[in-house]
């Protein structure tokens, strides 16, 4: 009975030495240099970008040609908006002053 007490003792122990190990080479594990763990993170960080843009439907000529048409269209139709804006404030302005 105590030399089955005594193998029990010795298992635990050697679990416990075990774990301790473990958890010696997990802290060695994680002491690395900021420069290791800052390539890891941009070699991952790039890998995803380069996997997003592969999934990326990039528009054809025709579709460029049309968007940037109509981005040109929309930037003169604003500008004119804005002076037009502008000029009726001005014209406010030179009534009130000219009225008082």
């Amino acid at each position: 009975m105590e030399k089955e007490t005594k193998k029990k003792k010795k298992t635990t122990s050697t679990k416990k030495e075990t774990t301790k190990k473990v958890k010696v080479e997990k802290k060695v594990k994680k002491v690395e240099t900021k420069e290791e763990t800052d390539n890891v993170k941009k070699e991952g960080f790039l890998k995803s970008v380069w996997h997003e843009m592969k999934q990326v439907t990039w528009p054809n000529k025709r579709q460029m040609v049309t968007y940037s048409i109509a981005t040109i269209i929309l930037i003169i139709f604003f500008s004119l908006y804005f002076l037009g804006i502008e000029a009726v404030f001005a014209w406010v302005k030179e009534v009130v002053k000219n009225a008082f």
